[in-house]
């Protein structure tokens, strides 16, 4: 989500003034990078899949279908408790802030 500039919650977090390759390495910090790519499904945990819920629950509020990052941005700072959501709160990105800025995003887009 992070690593394209071209997508749709890495432009709104750029539009919220957050610097991409700071956030990417705080995130790191915290979770190591994998240096391998594991194959078949990864197994999810309850936090991960309390976000992709609420990423759910928020492109059926928008009435979207598929989910997008831009969805997946807003569960995860819905959520609040994830280290993405906590590094994102260090940055001063707020939910009332991703929403306002993830409506115009979608808005514009739609035109």
């Amino acid at each position: 989500m992070l690593r394209e500039e071209g997508d749709g919650a890495a432009q709104i977090l750029k539009s919220l003034g957050a610097d991409l390759t700071r956030t990417r390495a705080g995130i790191e910090t915290f979770v190591g990078r994998g240096d391998r790519t594991t194959p078949g499904e990864v197994p999810l945990t309850p936090l991960a899949r309390a976000q992709i819920h609420l990423a759910a629950d928020e492109a059926d509020r928008l009435e979207q279908n598929p989910i997008s990052t831009e969805h997946l941005l807003l569960g995860l700072v819905r959520e609040g408790e994830g280290i993405a959501s906590s590094i994102l709160g260090s940055l001063g990105v707020s939910l009332d802030m991703v929403r306002s800025k993830t409506l115009l995003f979608l808005a514009e887009r739609n035109q």
